[in-house]
């Protein structure tokens, strides 16, 4: 945990490249951070050769079955342009926390 409050500490936003477990937890951690709100970086999935379509599909499922709000999928980017993404992230604006939500986190 420590590793990863040091990581986000020195970093301006995440990519997620394919990967294994570990790429998972790291990007899964920023994200589960910027839902609880104590990070509001961008995070995006670059899908090089469709690596990451099926878990995205995952992920929009769990905003079908209403486990994650819409507003939070929307935050995330995926797709495999690099430079639509380093523009997505330049231009990134954090959804903004449900007051209900942010009054738990006080």
């Amino acid at each position: 945990h420590a590793r990863k409050m040091r990581m986000f500490e020195r970093s301006d936003g995440f990519i997620a490249l394919p990967g294994g477990f570990g790429t998972l937890d790291e990007i899964f951690e920023m994200l589960t951070w910027r839902q609880l709100g104590i990070g509001n970086k961008p995070c995006a999935f670059l899908d090089v050769d469709g690596f990451y379509t099926p878990l995205i599909g995952m992920i929009d499922r769990m905003v079908e079955a209403r486990f994650l709000h819409a507003e939070q999928r929307t935050d995330l980017w995926h797709g495999e342009d690099i430079d639509s993404m380093l523009q997505w992230m330049r231009n990134y604006q954090p959804a903004a926390i449900g007051e209900k939500r942010r009054a738990a986190l006080v």
